[in-house]
């Protein structure tokens, strides 16, 4: 609306000049048109450019605030992923110390507890040994029945009834057989199972040693006891041989005890009751 008025005040501002000089005819009406019409369409292109620059300013303005928003936004999903990834890792860390921590209190749980039980074993041989044995001896017995235990899953005191049994605790005892140590094993059997557990053959000297006596002396009675599915048939078959026993076993027909074998439960049964007076007198 005000483009017209500006083009009708060009037009009438035009005519009068004209019509003064006495020059006003149909020709330079149209003349007068086409200049206010001229003036016009640039009035209007010089707003539209106007507008467009205007416009173009508030579209750079606003690209820029995206692009700064956008930024800032991608900057703090960074930070944030960054933030959490440092969490996981510190989380992490702090697990890992957690079960090394575990593990060494478990550990020093599973010492203590060894401990303890050595000191059980170490009074148990001193008691049952009889002066048979000197100190460094019984220490090394004990140790033994330990590592046996440990190796064969099978309770030490079984292992100890059975050296009372055997040997009466004199780790230097050799009988006629000949057998030989604390639980007078023969030197062919002593062989086959240091062969059967990857370990060199031994001389008749080296089955004397505590440390090897036992640990043969062990396995074979776990090698028995897993033969015939019995602790008890596998004592048995300790003292008579499994193809002995398989033939008392058919001639009997039933389920029977040796002698030994009742031996063997009888000093079990003494070492469970010292065992139980030494803790009442500890009490």
């Amino acid at each position: 609306m005000k483009e017209n008025s500006e083009v009708i005040l060009i037009y009438l501002y035009l005519k009068t000049i004209l019509t003064e000089v006495g020059v006003m005819n149909r020709d330079r009406m149209k003349l007068i048109s086409l200049l206010a019409f001229f003036i016009l369409t640039m009035s209007l292109m010089l707003k539209l450019y106007n507008q467009e620059s205007e416009y173009r300013t508030k579209e750079a303005e606003y690209n820029r605030l995206l692009n700064e928003s956008t930024r800032r936004i991608l900057e703090a999903d960074i930070e944030k992923k960054e933030l959490k990834e440092e969490f996981l890792d510190n989380e992490k860390s702090l697990l890992e110390e957690i079960r090394d921590q575990e593990k060494i209190i478990e550990k020093q749980v599973k010492e203590l507890e060894e401990l303890k039980e050595f000191k059980d074993i170490m009074n148990t041989v001193k008691k049952f040994s009889r002066g048979n044995m000197g100190e460094r001896e019984a220490v090394v017995t004990a140790l033994s029945l330990l590592k046996a235990q440990n190796d064969t899953k099978m309770d030490w005191k079984v292992i100890a009834a059975l050296i009372m049994t055997e040997s009466s605790y004199r780790p230097q005892i050799v009988s006629d057989d000949p057998s030989y140590g604390l639980m007078q094993l023969m030197l062919p059997t002593a062989n086959h199972m240091a062969k059967k557990i990857g370990k060199s053959k031994v001389t008749a000297s080296e089955l004397l040693s505590i440390e090897k006596n036992i640990e043969l002396g062990s396995r074979y009675l776990l090698g028995q006891a897993v033969e015939f599915s019995s602790l008890s048939e596998g004592v048995m078959a300790y003292n008579f041989g499994a193809g002995r026993l398989r033939e008392l076993k058919r001639e009997k027909k039933v389920t029977f005890e040796s002698r030994y074998l009742k031996k063997i439960k009888k000093y079990h049964r003494k070492i469970d009751d010292f065992l139980l007076g030494q803790k009442i007198t500890m009490n």
